[in-house]
């Protein structure tokens, strides 16, 4: 409706500017819609968005001998995607796991970019070096774990992908290894054949 400063002629109502020649109008005013959530994630944004807890898996399992390589797999460290609301707007995060940091127990450890793969997996033979393996020096029991650190990406609804700096870490459950030390000896029969011999039960 229009507002008049003004009279208008009789019987015509004043409903645009036209009907009311030489009278000063105004339109009503329109509410002003409020503005979407705006602004760039960051890593404490998305850490929420992170879940899962990766697994250490040990070969030959979990005891191993001394100066001998045992093998590490990571599993449940894979890519990972999942949906949400970020900064009041509908989104999509993408993790991918870029690093592998292990932690022995022993004082040492070592970052890998890869999980690792079982000894069957790799076509090797048991006690082969692999790119996850290690060898304890002494015998002992030791609590191995695993740290991996994930790359993220968001996608808002309708828009591209867009990647966050820096990365985020998941760490396993300790595994404990216990290693024990074996001695070589010569004998002149295997334990069926002599079991009282070096190195057979009783």
């Amino acid at each position: 409706m229009w507002q008049n400063s003004g009279s208008s002629p009789a019987g015509v109502r004043c409903d645009a500017a036209d009907l009311c020649p030489g009278v000063v109008g105004k339109a009503p005013s329109t509410p002003t819609p409020a503005p979407a959530a705006s602004g760039t994630p960051a890593l404490n944004d998305i850490a929420r968005f992170l879940a899962g807890t990766p697994t250490v898996v040990v070969e030959p399992a979990a005891w191993t001998v001394a100066g001998t390589d045992t093998n590490f797999v990571a599993t449940g460290a894979g890519e990972r995607q999942k949906a949400g609301t970020l900064l009041g707007r509908s989104v999509v995060v993408h993790f991918t796991p870029v690093s592998y940091t292990w932690v022995y127990g022993d004082g040492t450890s070592r970052t890998t970019s890869v999980p690792g793969a079982t000894w069957q997996t790799s076509g090797s033979t048991p006690f082969t070096a692999t790119p996850t393996s290690h060898v304890f020096a002494n015998r002992g029991s030791y609590a191995v774990t695993v740290t991996v650190r994930f790359a993220a990406r968001y996608q808002f609804a309708g828009q591209g992908w867009a990647d966050i700096a820096g990365t985020l870490p998941l760490t396993s459950t300790p595994v404990t290894v216990t290693v024990k030390a074996v001695k070589t000896v010569l004998v002149a029969h295997d334990c069926t054949q002599d079991p009282s011999g070096v190195g057979c039960s009783p």
